[in-house]
C-alpha cells in the first residue's frame, strides 16, 4: 500500500457518509453555470490599449543580439 492510498483511505469514511454528503454538491455542480439572464449587455470595446512597439520580424535570438549592440530603438512620438 502507497502512502498516498493511506492517505486516502483515512479520509474516506466506513458508513458512506462522504457520498451521502457529495451527491447534492456533484448535482449542483452538474447545473449549467449561467441560464438566461436578461437585460445583460456586454461592452463591445477592447479592453487593452494597443502598445506602439514594432513587430518582431526576424529571429528573436538575431533582435535580442541587435539590441545589445546598438539598444532600444527611440521611442516614436
Amino acid at each position: 500500500m502507497t502512502p498516498a492510498t493511506r492517505k486516502r483511505d483515512k479520509f474516506r469514511s466506513p458508513s458512506g457518509a462522504t457520498a451521502r454528503l457529495a451527491a447534492p454538491l456533484l448535482a449542483i455542480m452538474a447545473e449549467p453555470r449561467v441560464g438566461l439572464r436578461p437585460g445583460r449587455i456586454a461592452a463591445r470595446v477592447l479592453k487593452r490599449r494597443p502598445r506602439n512597439f514594432p513587430l518582431l520580424m526576424q529571429p528573436r535570438a538575431l533582435a535580442r543580439q541587435d539590441v545589445r549592440l546598438h539598444a532600444h530603438p527611440k521611442k516614436a512620438q
